[in-house]
């Protein structure tokens, strides 16, 4: 592989290779904690599907629904990311093999790297590196609808569901905080402002010369 690195590949080439490759270990990641995700969903439908829960629009009760109903909700959309990260995989696990100004394309060393050729040098488009961040975007998104959800059906008052741990009050001892929920709702906005459309954007703005924004 020695010959091949150093066959015509800039810095910025074997910078960007590298990057495809821990985004191929990390995909993989990815798709068991999205699996695991999924199939604990499943087990607390079957679990619990049947139960009545209150259907709520705009904080106020509407019409009774199932557990299994308000569920689904969550799995769903998980379930259409897991589709979505098959799709974008392979326009962002791609060789970076352009050399001085991106002409060459390095099929022999994408075939032992295991990624995928480019049609052409993506340093200077990057669309496939801003899909990735919308990804992650909507799969924080849907997360924290998760949490929110949870947060809302834990309230005293409501009282839908029972969480294990969290935590209590010293001075009030009566309370049962929803700590856990209320992580997976502050985590995904503080994603989504490390992801947001102008941080997308702005991946992909690289100029014609890939001299700025590096």
């Amino acid at each position: 592989m020695h010959c091949d690195i150093h066959r015509g590949l800039t810095s910025q080439n074997v910078i960007d290779t590298a990057l495809a490759l821990s985004l191929k270990a990390i995909f993989s990641i990815f798709e068991t904690r999205i699996k695991e995700v999924l199939n604990a969903l499943k087990l607390l439908s079957v679990a619990q599907g049947t139960n009545p829960l209150m259907g709520r629009t705009r904080m106020q009760a509407a019409l009774p629904i199932t557990v299994a109903d308000r569920v689904a909700t969550w799995a769903l959309p998980v379930e259409n990311h897991l589709v979505r990260l098959v799709e974008l995989t392979p326009r962002v696990l791609q060789l970076q093999c352009g050399g001085p100004v991106g002409l060459t394309k390095g099929p022999e060393l994408a075939e032992k790297l295991n990624l995928q050729v480019p049609l052409k040098s993506w340093h200077t488009m990057s669309d496939g590196l801003g899909e990735l961040a919308s990804w992650l975007s909507l799969v924080s998104g849907s997360l924290g609808k998760i949490g929110m959800d949870v947060s809302l059906m834990a309230q005293q008052g409501v009282d839908k569901i029972n969480l294990e741990g969290g935590g209590s009050s010293s001075s009030m001892p009566h309370k049962q905080y929803s700590i856990l929920a209320e992580i997976l709702v502050t985590l995904p906005r503080f994603n989504a402002i490390q992801v947001s459309g102008s941080t997308t954007r702005s991946c992909m703005n690289e100029s014609v010369q890939g001299l700025l924004g590096h």
